[in-house]
């Protein structure tokens, strides 16, 4: 037995070693495989990360390099732009260097860069981006290294082409010292140094953008390694499995088995949300507080009181729903998984659905928008605002549907326009005379009075009698009814508008004084007779009744009067026997409810048939009531109500009254005392108003709703009266600066620049309300910190025929886009410069040698019209271009510059003309070929004066063989002859030489500054075009206005630069004077315009005699002509019935030619000024042009040797005279 279990022990232990075995091997060959992976994915990412640096030092390099290239490209511009002001004479020193740093200050580079500006003394005039109205000493600054500023910009000023140097500086948003590189140039002119710089971290961040794709690379392949050694180390394990089982005998293979199926039934207890924690916990708190947040949003989703749907992009079955869902459709959820948003849409087709939702499913948008009828499961009806955008659910692409309903607020606003109906018709149709008066100037009048007397208002009224008539002036009549006009007997309401006087008389004043003493103790009404007269003179007896509404709109004072005409009442009393008589039917057959009560018991003494009817009770068991038993309250809560509606100056009473079944409704009670069979009872009128109670609280809510939307408002809201703020929202006090607290109460002009500023604004806005019912202006506002900011301002009046009710307005802040348009500006102004030395023939096409611009002197000189030109094919213009021109277009479409210093070119007319041409292609931002630029000169003078040198030249060589033959004997003299005749041919031919360097480096000047101009504007024009196209649907209202204003003002900026071309060339052009016939002139330019002139409906005379002939160039005649008509119709369109006439005046020596028009005109003080270059009277928006016709014309008639002057009055035409000598 000891044996058997000795034996046993032996065997477990040798069986535990071939375990042992099996365990070696297995970690012997995962070692290795590991460690084999391991050195394989460090060479791999030593690899990868090696040929990452070298990439990322090649970025570093070329951003580098692109930076440096921008700064200096920047500070180029600079130093060209300070040329540019130099020139100007018209400017003193002083201001050509603020309108330098106004416009340098402006300009940014990337991120953070900006320009700075030193003088040549260490002092700083544009420091961090911002000019220096107090100088900053420099010369001492130095950053952490040592480098010190100035001293390095010195060195760096002094050298012809200026240089980089790095350094350390804090940025502008920052005080840590960051690395900068800038450019820096002298500006030896004005002694100052013009420098760019930008910060290093701005010009990495694509290095940054690369390292971080580089790591996401790295974790791919390190991915793919650990999936590879997983592999290797899975086919490991399972080769030392089976070498292991050639070792061991079949127990120790059952014993591994079972060990096997062990650790395999525990690796399944791991399930899906364990290894989804461990993941979390590996990530960190911030996934978990996601997690948290999430869970709480849905939460805050499921319990909304408005629908909302998750439906398939495909099936569009609903996939989920909240419980606002189901609780507004009638459907539970199951019900509601089994349909489609169709279901609830009976009155749209699926076809009509898919349409709608077609945008989102192309990605055209991220939401879409619309208004419907759903139904709910009861088959009742409601409106609905639908919300629809994507989103995924459960890995499966779905629709997300928010809906309101919609039927309450549009219930509210019907019930807000009733209520606006409701006052508007029980004031024009109340049986008494009501009038609406202002008393706010005449209390502000009369307090002013008491506080300069120092008088009691009684005694101040008493001793100064004319107070009392400017009161009367001051009180102004701002509303009326139609029995008003029945009294005064006038036919209309603006008759009786505005002071007293036309229906005061002298009696009038003693009861208007009274009324006044009542309005200063605080009254709340007066009552008095008068005598007042009509409107045809007629005196009447009144009885007046003032009711005073002060601060009912916030300084303003309203008082309501009623008039009775005493004439009239006088004999109604008369009547009033039998109106006792009528009253009784009266009582009995009204539909209103009427009860007569004793006063002393409180108990009916009657109650018509209206009030049997209402309450359900019996005559004889109202009779046998007391006012109280229909009361929900008891007698003393009754009575005690009774007693704070009197308190509270009321009228009427509000109760519940108990109908006989039980019924509550809302009552208003009318009471009052009156004489009744000689005895005095109280006489009760009840309205039910529990259908209006529940339409003012509807009107409340929407109320609230109101003036939650105007404190949530991105924009400023508020209202005025009479200019005076009554209310703003948060977002219009974060404009002003001001708070609602400082706004509230005060005038308007609180917020203006200046007093100018806010009348400006007051009569033009309220000009356009008076007009169109609303007004829109642009103006400015001055915040409570001074600053100045641009505002675009809407105004609304609440009641068209009363703006003293108030007037709400909208502000929104356009002062970036204002800075957007001074940029464009300044871009005109300098290209305005630059255009005036072009002295070229240049036409622009595209790479479908389309016109895209062309210039006045390519016009002239190939005798066509723009518009025969402007987007027109080049072979179309010119079909008979020889092959030769066509084959060099080709070529420079494929990249090629050709040119030629001399070429000929036939005229239609016959004439041959020498050129310097040169055709380059011109590239998009892509590097590809966009079209051809031709730049043409017209040199055949210059080839005349050649030729004619060179006659001159063979007549000397003639003239000097003549004289060597009669001077053979003297041969010192014939000698001297031909050196001096040898040196003026020298210096002649230096001078030509010079002359031709001149011209070539004009030439070149003027294709640099077309090409260089011109591409960057057509460029912003392109690029506009292309974002309004493209992203039409993506952007925000207010965004695709600044981009349609961007490309008018490129487009704009073009004809500029085709005007400013034209000026230039009028100085060079020659002019000659041939006799020409005026009237055809004339005539062939009217034609011209003759399509222009019929659309705008414009009477046109010439009334020049048919043989009038005169003297004059005739391209500048006809320019001078089209000019002056073109403003003569542009200046006449918004007159009622346009009218132009040309005529004549012919004198001994000389001739006027005139051009009358009935337009607006102008100020004969601005008379010099309009025929200057780049002078307007009136903005771009309300006439287009450029300001530079009226130059051309003065420099065309100077040229011509005539005057040209003009004569106008404002809105009543004007006349411009072209004096010619005969």
């Amino acid at each position: 037995m000891k044996s058997s279990k000795l034996h046993t022990k032996i065997l477990g232990v040798f069986r535990i070693k071939n375990l042992s075995i099996f365990q070696f091997s297995l970690i012997l060959f995962s070692l290795v495989s590991f460690i084999t992976i391991v050195l394989s994915a460090v060479l791999i990412v030593f690899a990868e990360t090696k040929e990452f640096n070298s990439q990322l030092n090649y970025l570093n390099q070329i951003s580098l390099s692109n930076q440096k290239e921008t700064l200096r490209r920047e500070v180029d511009r600079a130093i060209y732009y300070l040329n540019f002001l130099k020139s100007d004479t018209s400017l003193s020193l002083e201001e050509q260097q603020i309108k330098a740093l106004n416009y340098l200050e402006d300009i940014r580079i990337g991120k953070d860069g900006y320009l700075f500006v030193n003088t040549y003394n260490g002092m700083a005039k544009l420091f961090d981006g911002n000019i220096q109205n107090a100088l900053k000493d420099i010369s001492k600054l130095s950053d952490p290294n040592g480098i010190n500023f100035f001293q390095k910009e010195i060195e760096l000023a002094k050298l012809p082409e200026g240089g980089f140097f790095e350094y350390h500086f804090k940025k502008i948003t920052d005080s840590r010292p960051m690395p900068k590189i800038s450019y820096i140039r002298g500006f030896d002119d004005w002694k100052w140094i013009i420098g760019a710089g930008d910060y290093l971290d701005n010009i990495n961040r694509e290095t940054v953008l690369m390292q971080s794709d580089s790591h996401e690379y790295l974790k791919t392949n390190l991915l793919r390694i650990l999936s590879l050694f997983l592999g290797v180390l899975l086919f490991t394990v399972i080769m030392a499995f089976f070498t292991a089982n050639l070792i061991q005998n079949q127990f120790n293979r059952f014993v591994l088995l079972f060990k096997s199926k062990q650790l395999s039934n525990k690796e399944t207890k791991i399930g899906f949300d364990s290894i989804f924690i461990r993941d979390l916990q590996n990530i960190g708190l911030e996934i978990m507080e996601a997690q948290s947040l999430a869970k709480q949003f849905g939460n805050l989703v499921e319990d909304s009181n408005n629908e909302i749907f998750i439906f398939s992009q495909e099936t569009l079955r609903f996939l989920h729903a909240n419980k606002g869902a189901m609780e507004n459709t009638g459907y539970n959820y199951e019900e509601l998984m089994q349909m489609t948003p169709l279901d609830l849409k009976p009155k749209m087709t699926e076809e009509e659905f898919k349409e709608l939702i077609q945008p989102l499913l192309e990605k055209k948008t991220h939401r879409i928008f619309f208004e419907t009828l759903h139904q709910r499961k009861d088959k009742s009806f409601y409106s609905a605002n639908v919300h629809i955008t994507t989103s995924v659910f459960n890995d499966q692409a779905v629709f997300v549907a928010f809906i309101y309903d919609t039927t309450e607020q549009k219930e509210t606003k019907n019930q807000l326009i009733l209520s606006e109906m409701r006052y508007k018709e029980l004031f024009e149709n109340a049986p008494i005379a009501l009038w609406e008066e202002d008393f706010t100037e005449l209390v502000i009048y009369l307090r002013q009075e008491i506080e300069k007397h120092k008088l009691p208002i009684e005694e101040l009224l008493n001793q100064h009698p004319e107070i009392l008539i400017k009161c009367s002036d001051l009180a102004k009549v701002i509303n009326l009814n139609e029995q008003v006009l029945k009294i005064y007997k006038a036919t209309s309401k603006a008759e009786l508008f505005g002071d007293l006087s036309k229906v005061f008389t002298e009696n009038s004043f003693h009861a208007f004084k009274e009324s006044l003493l009542a309005l200063m103790r605080g009254d709340s009404h007066f009552q008095s007779e008068s005598v007042n007269k009509t409107l045809a003179g007629e005196e009447i007896n009144v009885l007046l009744r003032w009711t005073y509404l002060p601060n009912q709109f916030g300084n303003e004072v309203k008082v309501i009067v009623s008039v009775v005409d005493i004439d009239e009442l006088r004999k109604t009393e008369k009547e009033l026997v039998a109106s006792e008589a009528r009253f009784r039917s009266l009582f009995e057959n009204n539909h209103t409810i009427m009860f007569l009560i004793n006063q002393e018991t409180d108990q009916f003494i009657d109650a018509n048939p209206a009030a049997v009817n209402f309450y359900g009770y019996s005559k004889e068991q109202l009779m046998s009531f007391s006012v109280f038993d229909l009361n929900t309250l008891n007698k003393e809560e009754t009575l005690l109500k009774m007693q704070e509606a009197q308190q509270k100056g009321q009228a009427f009473f509000n109760f519940q009254h108990r109908k006989a079944n039980g019924e509550i409704r809302d009552v208003e009670v009318y009471s009052g005392t009156l004489d009744f069979e000689q005895n005095q009872i109280l006489f009760s009128i009840v309205h039910d108003v529990t259908d209006k109670k529940q339409a003012e609280d509807k009107i409340r809510e929407s109320k609230n709703k109101i003036e939650s939307i105007l404190r949530s408002a991105p924009i400023g809201i508020g209202v005025v009266s009479n200019r005076i703020f009554t209310e703003v929202n948060a977002r219009f006090c974060e404009m002003t600066g001001f708070s609602a607290a400082e706004l509230i109460g005060k005038e308007s002009i609180l917020i203006y620049p200046s007093k100018e500023e806010y009348e400006r604004v007051g009569k033009e806005k309220y000009d356009q309300i008076k007009e169109k019912g609303s007004g829109t202006i642009e103006t400015q506002f001055k915040r409570k910190d001074g600053k100045i900011i641009n505002v675009l301002m809407s105004s609304t009046p609440m009641d068209m025929n009363d703006f003293s009710k108030g007037v709400t307005f909208t502000a929104l802040d356009i002062s970036d886009r204002k800075k957007a348009e001074a940029a464009l500006s300044h871009s005109h102004d300098l290209m305005r410069y630059v255009i005036e030395h072009n002295q070229s023939d240049v036409a622009i096409h595209d790479r479908n040698l389309n016109y895209l611009y062309v210039s006045k002197s390519y016009l002239n000189h190939y005798n066509i019209k723009e518009q025969d030109v402007t987007g027109k094919h080049h072979y179309e213009v010119f079909p008979d271009l020889p092959q030769k021109w066509r084959d060099v277009h080709q070529r420079a479409l494929k990249g090629e510059v050709l040119s030629a210093d001399e070429d000929s070119y036939e005229q239609a007319d016959g004439t041959v003309d020498w050129t310097h041409w040169e055709c380059r292609p011109w590239f998009e931002s892509d590097g590809s070929v966009g079209g051809i630029i031709l730049y043409t000169e017209v040199i055949t003078k210059r080839i005349q004066e050649l030729a004619e040198i060179q006659k001159h030249r063979n007549h000397l060589e003639d003239l000097v063989k003549e004289r060597t033959l009669d001077l053979e004997k003297n041969q010192t003299a014939l000698l001297n002859l031909v050196d001096d005749l040898n040196l003026q041919s020298l210096m002649l031919e230096t001078a030509n030489k010079r002359l031709e360097e001149i011209n070539e480096e004009l030439e070149t000047f003027t294709y640099s500054v077309s090409h260089d101009l011109k591409a960057p504007l057509r460029g912003i024009d392109g690029y506009s075009q292309l974002l309004l196209e493209e992203f039409k649907t993506e952007l925000s209202p207010e965004a695709l206005s600044f981009l349609r204003t961007i490309r008018k003002s490129a487009q704009q900026m073009n004809l500029l630069i085709e005007d400013l071309l034209a000026y230039s060339r009028m100085e060079r052009k020659e002019f000659n004077l041939t006799s020409e016939s005026i009237y055809s002139a004339v005539d062939n330019i009217i034609q011209l315009f003759s399509k222009n002139i019929l659309e705008k409906n414009i009477e046109i005379k010439n009334t020049i005699p048919q043989n009038l002939e005169l003297f004059v160039d005739k391209e500048g005649f006809q320019l001078i002509i089209r000019n002056l008509l073109d403003n003569a119709i542009k200046f006449s369109t918004k007159t009622e019935s346009p009218q132009i006439e040309i005529g004549c005046s012919v004198k001994t020596d000389y001739t006027i030619v005139f051009i009358k028009d009935n337009g607006i005109g102008f100020d004969m003080k601005y008379h010099d000024r309009i025929f200057k270059i780049f002078q307007r009277l009136h903005l771009a928006e309300e006439y287009n042009g450029t300001g530079i016709g009226l130059a051309m014309v003065s420099k065309a008639a100077q040229r011509m040797n005539a005057k040209i002057w003009a004569e106008s009055e404002q809105n009543k035409g004007s006349c411009f005279c072209l004096e010619i000598k005969s």
